[in-house]
């Protein structure tokens, strides 16, 4: 009967070691996720400015080109008329 005692202690006590590793992994495990999960969201909020400083940037060139465009379209029109009047 003592036997059976000890030996159901020493694989409770091999059980809970073994658990104990496993939770200390998972701990570990979760931390490192965390560390790249926040490192993954400074990424994407530095590309998402990224984007919308040259979106901006984008935007403005197409203004100006349109604006060139006009400009040019204009001085084409009035010189064809003054030549060919």
């Amino acid at each position: 009967m003592d036997e059976d005692i000890r030996t159901v202690l020493y694989e409770s006590n091999r059980m809970l070691t073994e658990q104990s590793a496993h939770l200390k992994w998972i701990c570990r495990t979760l931390e490192e996720m965390k560390a790249a999960s926040a490192d993954l969201e400074v990424r994407v909020r530095s590309l998402e400015e990224w984007k919308a400083e040259h979106t901006g940037v984008e935007k403005k060139m197409a203004v100006w080109a349109g604006a060139f465009g006009a400009v040019a379209g204009v001085l084409v029109g009035v010189m064809l008329e003054l030549f060919l009047s």
